[in-house]
């Protein structure tokens, strides 16, 4: 989900993150309450150039870097045209030298980006192969990893030596770890389909990246070096079928040794291992959950917060959660989100007040532009003025950067579905806020 650094321990206080490859959050709102109030467009407003249609849906987050090193930001995304896209803080695709590029088949994952050295970007197509293309476009190197990578975005990591690893599991049961010319480190086989991201990431505080398999048997493995970690693979639950349940890796206790979270199938229920597989916690949720669990101090106590998602398989609709670790919501919570949630709550602060705000995508059964919209809620479960907005069918996670460079939050996010709107769109938030970003394990929380 972004560059992480070998051996680098997560800081749980609030630091500044140079926003190169992408800003990563979640969100939603409180009690039981019907549905989204009804948007204060005087309050957010499109940024110059957008909406802006592209030729194929966006299904992963969009990455944002100054790729091209002219002291602008781009935004870079894959498509189900094949297509990986540059697109400009005026919402004008670049079409410098063999860009946009294409794949062999659709792209349905976030594309990983490097602006740090050589400037790289790497893909995951359906057509089972992973890519390397360079600034100008230019394909550095292909691999096959016999299967499909759906949802399973590639990982960048740097090692101890400054060289950057691609990790990335596939449908075949497949993972890898590349060099930086596309050449095989290490393989396994998970025994079982992989269609979540893999996470990576020294869980022990050993100085070795692990690194985090979920597969669609409902077992979660852990890799060093290739090699199954001692207490690992442990059970999640049931088969998951096709749409995938992401894993979060973060040291929730704060002794050195991250902790392993993610959701079960039914009967629904939230766990929690330690790096050693020992399971650690387990709690019951009302409905169905995909979305990685974040692990975020909502109510500056000291302690970490769970905020997670869940969607009904009836009417009742979508919601967002915020728990501390006793299981017990906090006041304002839990909030419907509307009728289904897919992505991961982005948390940011976005109008400058200090507290932490949730930026989430949902999506209904209407058509058009009401097909989905992107929504803000603050710390308490309150709607922000301006929001919602309507986008058309979104899956996507939204991204909170500074786009254009002039001092104010942007909130980019893919909308547009089955044609049901334009597909990229970028607002301003309502008040300048400085992002910052809460690093903790494999999330980044623009706080």
């Amino acid at each position: 989900m972004g560059l992480i650094k070998s051996g680098f321990k997560p800081s749980f206080g609030r630091m500044l993150y140079k926003s190169a490859l992408l800003l990563t959050a979640l969100a939603v709102s409180a009690a039981a309450a019907a549905g989204p109030l009804c948007a204060d467009d005087s309050k957010t407003e499109y940024s110059q150039g957008f909406p802006v249609s592209v030729t194929g849906d966006i299904y992963g987050q969009i990455k944002v870097a100054d790729l091209d090193r002219d002291g602008k930001n781009e935004m870079i995304f894959g498509s189900s045209d094949g297509m990986v896209h540059i697109v400009g803080a005026d919402g004008k695709e670049k079409r410098f030298g063999l860009w946009p590029k294409q794949t062999g088949g659709p792209i349905l994952s976030s594309v990983a980006v490097s602006d740090k050295g050589k400037a790289k970007v790497i893909a995951g197509s359906l057509d089972g192969k992973v890519y390397c293309f360079d600034l100008y476009g230019k394909t550095e190197w292909t691999y096959d990893t016999k299967g499909n990578t759906a949802f399973s975005s590639p990982q960048l990591y740097e090692s101890a030596d400054g060289k950057l690893k691609t990790y990335i599991g596939s449908n075949s049961g497949r993972v890898v770890r590349l060099d930086e010319e596309g050449n095989v480190e290490w393989q396994a086989n998970a025994g079982a389909p992989i269609s979540a991201p893999v996470r990576v990431l020294d869980i022990d505080n050993k100085g070795k990246a692990d690194v985090v398999v979920r597969d669609t048997s409902g077992k979660v493995s852990v890799y060093r070096d290739g090699q199954l970690k001692a207490g690992w693979p442990q059970s999640f639950g049931g088969n998951t079928g096709y749409w995938p349940f992401e894993v979060n890796v973060v040291d929730i206790n704060k002794d050195g040794r991250s902790e392993i979270i993610s959701q079960t199938t039914a009967p629904y229920s939230v766990k929690t291992f330690d790096s050693d597989g020992n399971l650690k916690n387990s709690q019951p949720i009302p409905a169905e959950s995909h979305s990685q669990v974040r692990m975020v101090d909502i109510d500056k106590d000291g302690e970490l917060d769970m905020v997670l998602t869940y969607t009904h398989a009836d009417n009742k609709g979508a919601f967002i959660d915020v728990r501390n670790q006793k299981g017990q919501s906090l006041p304002g919570w839990p909030k419907k989100a509307g009728r289904y949630i897919k992505c991961v709550p982005q948390i940011a602060d976005i109008d400058g007040d200090g507290d932490p705000d949730f930026i989430f995508t949902s999506f209904n059964d209407e058509a058009r532009e009401k097909a989905g919209y992107v929504n803000v809620l603050n710390s308490k479960g309150e709607q922000l003025p301006g929001f919602p907005k309507y986008i058309g069918k979104t899956y996507s996670t939204p991204t909170v950067a500074d786009l254009d460079g002039d001092g104010r939050v942007d909130i980019i996010v893919a909308g547009g579905v089955g044609l049901t709107a334009p597909q990229l769109h970028v607002f301003k938030a309502p008040a300048a806020a400085p992002v910052k970003v809460l690093v903790l394990g494999t999330q980044y929380e623009n706080y």
